[in-house]
């Protein structure tokens, strides 16, 4: 994930995981320790969302993710996430019913989310925003069994153009 960061990064924050599942299993453990009711509330939540924390989001990465602040910090910070994924069909998935569930229960105020997608030169770029807030709009697309996501399609195609031509902080000197 790290060969999506240029050497120009600012921060660059990387971690490995050996189970994204056993680490999500942790976390549930950890909520439902510390409060009686956590367990029945996640329980009720993912039936509501017909989706499985473990089985549909924690088991669809795989264990290598990075951060990083990756160009101009304003107006817009020039940030880039890459995870690495098992399963981007399932994901892709995922993401789609928690979209439709949210909107099925969004009211004006909070607006609706728009989940698109756009082919360009054989890659499906997606864009996950509000229509209330346009300028929060998160774009991301799948290389190479990772899932790359940016504040805009220009940083992602540069993340992805970096990494072909080994512009690299994890080659850099």
């Amino acid at each position: 994930s790290l060969d999506f960061v240029s050497p120009d990064a600012s921060f660059a924050a990387s971690f490995v995981m050996k189970d994204t599942r056993m680490v999500m299993q942790e976390l549930l453990t950890y909520a439902s320790q510390s409060d009686a009711h956590a367990g029945e509330g996640l329980n009720k939540m993912q039936e509501q969302l017909g989706v499985n924390l473990e089985d549909d989001v924690a088991a669809s990465f795989g264990g290598d993710a990075t951060f990083a602040i990756d160009g101009t910090l304003l107006p817009v910070p020039a940030w880039k996430f890459a995870a690495e994924v098992y399963n981007a069909a399932h994901l892709q998935q995922t993401i789609s019913t928690l979209v439709e569930h949210f909107n099925q229960h969004a009211d004006a105020s909070t607006g609706k989310i728009v989940l698109s997608s756009e082919e360009v030169n054989g890659r499906t770029f997606y864009a996950l925003g509000n229509n209330k807030a346009s300028n929060l709009t998160v774009y991301y697309t799948l290389v190479d069994g990772y899932l790359v996501a940016a504040p805009s399609k220009g940083i992602l195609s540069q993340a992805i153009h970096n990494r072909e031509a080994g512009y690299t902080l994890a080659r850099s000197a």
